[in-house]
């Protein structure tokens, strides 16, 4: 499996979006501050706001460069959405919550009456 992801340094703070094979390592890497190769303002990225999960790397890829493309405002009101509080999942994060059908992209499918 492959995930796209969402972390953040705070609520509504500097938002960084990453893919990746290994889900819990990658969020224990930036909590740790142990990613090598991103800006410096992404570094303080260390909490987990939202991810969903996809069946082939090319399809996390490309979920990556499409809400990378997005302005900040559909991202923030989506997170606002999905993630209401903005809580720090990192925490909860486990095999159980990873293998969520409703994490299976596109994960914000629901979203799209809201929007």
């Amino acid at each position: 499996m492959h995930y796209t992801f969402i972390m953040t340094n705070r609520p509504k703070g500097t938002l960084y979006i990453g893919e990746t094979d290994d889900l819990i390592a990658a969020v224990a890497a930036h909590a740790g501050g142990n990613v090598k190769g991103i800006a410096p303002k992404h570094q303080a990225c260390t909490q987990l706001m939202w991810f969903e999960v996809h069946r082939t790397k090319d399809s996390a890829t490309a979920r990556q460069a499409q809400i990378l493309k997005a302005n900040r405002s559909w991202v923030v009101k989506r997170l606002r959405l999905l993630n209401p509080k903005w809580t720090d999942i990192a925490g909860v994060l486990n095999a159980e919550i990873i293998a969520d059908p409703a994490r299976s992209y596109p994960s914000d499918s629901a979203l799209e009456d809201k929007a």
